[in-house]
């Protein structure tokens, strides 16, 4: 776990905004999931996968992050880090939610505005409980704007779904600025806790 943990930290621009203090938003969002995931990595080990029998009812929600690595396509390589809210209805299968706070290591594009809704549902098949959702939203950087495109899925985590992570795929489609046309791809993790 130190080890992959200072590979993403290496990774990092730690690069401040003249006159503050502290680390990059690239660095301390790594922090903040190394920390969650050796959370949910305990856990997992203590509880394993949320069964299907061991949903609960009524209402949740899941606070996390969203860590998509360098991955391709047309447009520019760039790693993010966005929070993730999921409210999960275990009544109706149903999953909302926002992602948000997007930080990026691609220059005029480092603290986007904008945001994400998030809409999905809980998988009702027998075995593991599984959940999957998508976000669209635009994003707009000092001099490039994008359409964020994020798909996903899951398991949930412990005897009573305290948690859920997975994996994702993120399409940056720019539509203003340099690259316009272009979509930069990228996949990763997520994870959120209650």
């Amino acid at each position: 776990m130190a080890l992959s943990l200072a590979a993403v930290l290496a990774g990092c621009s730690t690069t401040t905004t003249p006159g503050s203090k502290g680390v990059s938003p690239l660095v301390a969002a790594a922090n903040e999931e190394a920390a969650a995931t050796m959370r949910i990595d305990n856990l997992f080990a203590a509880e394993g996968t949320t069964q299907q029998t061991e949903l609960p009812t009524g209402n949740a929600t899941y606070e996390g992050l969203v860590h998509g690595d360098t991955g391709g396509g047309s447009g520019p390589d760039l790693e993010y880090y966005a929070d993730l809210t999921l409210e999960v209805d275990f009544d109706t299968d149903g999953i909302t939610g926002t992602v948000d706070n997007v930080r990026t290591d691609l220059g005029g594009f480092i603290t986007p505005s904008g945001s994400a809704p998030v809409t999905g549902s809980v998988s009702m098949a027998p075995g593991d409980a599984e959940l999957s959702f998508a976000a669209t939203g635009t994003l707009t950087g000092v001099d490039r704007t994008a359409t964020y495109d994020l798909n996903a899925d899951g398991d949930f985590i412990g005897d009573t779904a305290q948690a859920a992570r997975g994996t994702h795929t993120t399409d940056f489609i720019w539509t203003a600025g340099p690259d316009t046309g272009d979509t930069s791809w990228s996949d990763g993790d997520w994870l959120a806790e209650q």
